[in-house]
Parts: C-alpha cells; sequence; structure tokens
C-alpha cells in the first residue's frame, strides 16, 4: 500500500512540476513587461524564490531517481547524484542570496555555494558520457 502512493504521489508532483518552469518563465516575462522600477524590485524577489523552490524540487527528483539506479554502483546513478548535488547547490546558493538581500551579514556567502554547482555538473556529464 505505500508503494502504491508512493508512485501516485511521484505521479501527481512530475507532471506538476513540469507546470512550474512555465509558470516561472511567465511571470518573469509579465512583470518585465508591465512594472516599473519598484515593483520590479519585489517581482524580482518572488522569481528568486521561485527558483529556488524548482531547484530544490529537481534536486530531490534526480535523488530519487540516482537512488533508483543503486546511486554509486551504475554510471547513471552516479550521474543523477551529482547532477542533484549541482541542483541542491544551486538552491541553497539562492537561498543564501535572498536572505543577502534583506542581512548584509551574508554578503557573498551564496557565491561560494555557486562555486560548486558547474563542478558538479561536469562530473554528472563525465558520468552520463560513461554510461
Amino acid at each position: 500500500m505505500p508503494k502504491a502512493i508512493y508512485h501516485s504521489v511521484e505521479r501527481f508532483l512530475e507532471t506538476k512540476f513540469l507546470i512550474l518552469p512555465l509558470i516561472a518563465i511567465l511571470y518573469w516575462a509579465c512583470f518585465q513587461i508591465y512594472s516599473n522600477n519598484q515593483i520590479k524590485e519585489i517581482n524580482g524577489f518572488i522569481f528568486a524564490i521561485l527558483l529556488a523552490i524548482l531547484a530544490l524540487i529537481a534536486a530531490i527528483f534526480s535523488l530519487i531517481r540516482s537512488l533508483e539506479w543503486e546511486s554509486t554502483k551504475s554510471y547513471l546513478g552516479t550521474s543523477l547524484l551529482f547532477i542533484s548535488l549541482g541542483l541542491f547547490a544551486w538552491s541553497f546558493g539562492q537561498i543564501l542570496y535572498i536572505i543577502s538581500t534583506f542581512n548584509s551579514t551574508y554578503e557573498g556567502f551564496y557565491d561560494y555555494i555557486f562555486v560548486l554547482i558547474d563542478p558538479f555538473y561536469l562530473i554528472g556529464i563525465y558520468f552520463v558520457a560513461k554510461s
């Protein structure tokens, strides 16, 4: 029974997740066209939150898929693991960026997290190529 619930929840989230990037892009396009500078700052903050949520959900999905492919025991599982780590770094860096807009003591910490994204993605691409 729990496995059936897991698959139905997973299927529901995956179909809804396909809509989330489209909503984020349309939201960004609308606030770029139809707003003044003061409202653009608020809308940019909302868009940054949407990007952090999007990266976090994608990281969770790719981590689940990595575990289904036996994580580090297969090349595809390893590539999905590293891509998931890159997405987690993107989400965490985005969250730190959002926090740094309100609190200047965290200024620049997000750069240290964003630096990790490219190596994780490159390692993930390497293992995709090996698979």
